[in-house]
């Protein structure tokens, strides 16, 4: 069997009663002029011949309602579907099962169309009696639009793997330079070859590096986001030492700190652990957000507090307290999305951001099972704590 498809449903009652059947009541009459309304309906018997079409079934075969019947139903086949295909169905309806399923098909002029069929079958004592009733509904304009949006789709996700290495290539030429700039800043700074004989050339120089730290920050951050939008993220899991590779982060903020006023403290609580196992590239990234928006944001002279210990569950946590103004409700609210609009009341003008850096945290710590939560510290600034469960981090006692 291979049901046809209506092409537009008709706007006036039944145009010819050619292949009706003769004995129908008034009210029998009625059902078929309102299911011409609707759409198309053939019938067939055990063997696929046509034994009655209705009016609109005709008109979008584009064959009389006469001349199709005592033909096969594969009269307005299109040849697109597989012999498989039309086997399971006769093996459903042969079974006395209703089938239901979508169709190609071809009028007489070559023009195909799709529809929704749903065949009932009415076994008989004999092939010839048995009737098989499919009811058709034109899907041709709703198939392509879904070819359009299924195309559509496919071109959204070449474009985002463009933009994706777009972003990934941009983020490594922009931190090359930057590590540069960093390297040769510090070894200035430090006066390795000598010392500067300028204080105010000191200064631009503290500036500079600053600034291209905060930079390369910015950067990863754009290559983490476009990693864990575009693909996900692979740990490459190690063992180490937590509180003493937070050390070695928070020592990069000392430019910051001497700007500042700042102290940066490292704390290992009571149950710390000796070591964790973890990706210590994504605890770098993780803690260098952290830190640096403890940092922005803490007054002139400020503490920041970076504490690693066990809770009552005898799970491992990351805790960066800082003073300040009060975190805003927005961000503690919208923590989990990305690109969040930030209070200007909470920072100066060339400190605000878009939340980025909140939201990859929020996302490596939850890929790993962990929690990221954020507070204010005991009525001021911002406590932002990381938990993973023990059995992610295995931590070792110290």
């Amino acid at each position: 069997m291979c049901p046809k498809t209506t092409a537009r449903l008709p706007t006036s009652s039944r145009q010819s009663d050619s292949a009706a059947p003769k004995d129908v009541t008034p009210d029998m009459r009625l059902l078929l002029d309102a299911i011409d309304q609707q759409g198309m309906v053939s019938i067939t018997d055990g063997d696929g011949i046509i034994v009655y079409v209705n009016t609109v079934f005709a008109r979008s075969a584009g064959i009389s309602e006469s001349d199709l019947i005592g033909k096969p139903h594969s009269t307005v086949g299109s040849g697109a579907h597989p012999d498989d295909f039309f086997a399971a169905l006769w093996e459903t309806i042969e079974k006395g099962e209703i089938w239901r399923g979508r169709m190609q098909n071809q009028s007489a002029a070559g023009e195909l169309f799709w529809v929704d069929t749903t065949i009932v079958p009415f076994p008989a004592e004999d092939r010839k009696s048995t009737r098989y009733v499919a009811l058709h509904t034109d899907i041709t304009d709703t198939v392509a639009l879904e070819n359009k949006l299924r195309e559509a789709n496919l071109n959204l996700a070449d474009i985002g793997k463009i933009q994706s290495n777009f972003l990934a290539a941009m983020s490594h030429d922009l931190r090359t330079p930057l590590n540069s700039i960093i390297g040769f800043t510090d070894i200035i700074n430090e006066g390795m070859f000598g010392p500067i004989g300028n204080d105010r050339y000191a200064d631009y120089l503290t500036s500079v590096n600053g600034s291209a730290r905060h930079l390369l920050t910015l950067v990863n951050d754009i290559l983490d986001f476009s990693i864990m939008e575009a693909t996900g993220y692979k740990f490459q899991l190690e063992r180490y030492d937590p509180v003493e590779q937070t050390r070695g982060v928070a020592k990069t903020f000392d430019w910051i700190a001497r700007e500042k006023h700042l102290t940066i403290d490292v704390i290992g609580g009571d149950r710390v652990p000796s070591t964790v196992l973890a990706d210590p590239r994504v605890a770098t990234q993780i803690q260098t957000n952290l830190i640096s928006n403890a940092c922005r944001h803490s007054p002139e002279g400020g503490v920041v507090k970076i504490t690693w210990d066990r809770d009552a569950n005898g799970d491992p946590f990351l805790q960066v307290d800082n003073e300040g103004d009060p975190i805003p409700d927005e961000v503690i609210r919208e923590i989990g999305r990305p690109f969040m609009v930030r209070n200007p009341l909470h920072a100066s003008d060339t400190e605000k951001s878009h939340g980025l850096g909140l939201y990859i945290c929020y996302r490596f710590v939850e890929a790993r099972g962990g929690k990221l939560d954020i507070s204010r510290n005991n009525g001021v600034g911002a406590r932002v704590r990381a938990t993973w469960p023990a059995d992610v981090l295995k931590p070792e006692p110290t």
